[in-house]
């Protein structure tokens, strides 16, 4: 019999990790954080480990093809990577590189949030709109902002040997691949945790965003119902199938650990909830009931006006409190459905200012 489920429950931001941010501080610009002398090698660094043969059995009965990096912050600090270097299209996920400078450089006084990228999108609206609904034209923009180059070398020096931003990738018409690996979002994320990435309050920013994205049914979807899961997903379809991928820091009273996980081929959210479950219970214990989360992840917070196109023709009212769900967004215009099918064709689909939304998480 499948375990219980319960109604998920909005993620905690201030749970453990802002606490770490908090209490360390940001690391100084210039030598690389400490967190770096302890990166994760390959899953044969500690093989037959009890989180490794947990996890590798798992992946054999899963369609798709995986790689998994774990960090435990807290208690044991088990480490896991299995193809966890290899270097991977990411699809969203690779976002939080590209927020991760931005405010890098708002922190060293190089960049404002209030400066705006060439659409004339503050970086501060476009960070909300890139991580919480995974807007696309913003983080091209972004990048475009930073420049590919900037990115590239700041991500070699800094300890990201396999995460770049080819040349053009800001252009939207071109947008060629991009490339990370699991390693390198978890030594990220387990940086952002312990507050050596960013100042304390561009690390809170960040983590909010993290906690407010809408697209919770992969790591959150695997660990009990009172984790405090902060992760930015990525879904990009393929010539092979899906790219399916997620970074996460789950937080529990039992410890605290990051989890990335990126997936190819006829990969499913089940199955990365599936992987995150099984390295919670190797890690903890057994997960008695786990999250479920709404498809519609959006709720408008005041009467507003819907339209037929970005900011043109009105066609209608929107009531405060309504569920929405995305199918698609330009920046701060989000088009967006009533109907949980999320069906991209859907003929009762509309745009609305982001502006009049929030997060069901928030």
């Amino acid at each position: 019999m499948p375990p219980s489920r319960r109604p998920g429950i909005a993620p905690i931001v201030l749970a453990l990790t802002v606490t770490a941010v908090l209490a360390l501080g940001s690391c100084a610009s210039g030598a690389p954080p400490p967190v770096s002398d302890v990166q994760a090698q390959s899953g044969e660094e500690n093989p037959g480990s009890p989180l490794e043969v947990a996890v590798r059995e798992r992946l054999v009965t899963l369609s798709g093809d995986y790689a998994v990096a774990v960090r435990e912050l807290t208690g044991e600090q088990r480490q896991l990577s299995i193809r966890g270097a290899e270097p991977r299209e990411p699809a969203s996920v690779i976002k939080l590189f590209a927020a991760y400078a931005a405010l890098d450089r708002v922190d060293r006084g190089a960049l404002s949030l209030d400066d705006a990228v060439r659409s004339g999108v503050s970086v501060d609206d476009c960070l909300r709109a890139m991580i919480v609904i995974s807007d696309n034209n913003c983080h091209w923009e972004l990048v475009d902002l930073l420049g590919e180059q900037s990115l590239r070398a700041q991500f070699a020096r800094e300890g990201y040997p396999t995460t770049t931003y080819p040349d053009g990738y800001g252009d939207d018409a071109a947008n060629p691949a991009k490339l990370t690996s699991a390693d390198d979002l978890a030594l990220l994320l387990a940086r952002l945790h312990a507050g050596e990435l960013l100042s304390a309050e561009s690390s809170s920013l960040l983590l909010d965003l993290m906690a407010t994205q809408i697209y919770r049914q992969r790591a959150p979807s695997g660990v009990p119902v009172n984790a405090a899961v902060v992760d930015k997903p990525g879904l990009l379809a393929v010539d092979d199938g899906l790219v399916n991928t997620d970074a996460a820091i789950v937080s529990t009273d039992d410890g605290t650990y990051v989890i990335t996980i990126m997936g190819q081929g006829g990969t499913t959210n089940w199955a990365l909830a599936e992987i995150t479950r099984t390295v919670h219970e190797s890690l903890y214990g057994p997960v008695e009931a786990v999250s479920e989360f709404p498809a519609l992840g959006l709720e408008a917070v005041r009467d507003t006006r819907r339209f037929a196109s970005p900011g043109e023709g009105p066609i209608g009212d929107v009531d405060a409190g309504t569920r929405l769900g995305v199918l698609w967004s330009e920046r701060l215009w989000v088009y967006v459905t009533e109907d949980a099918a999320l069906e991209l064709d859907d003929p009762n689909a509309y745009w609305v200012h982001l502006d009049d939304l929030r997060s069901i998480y928030d």
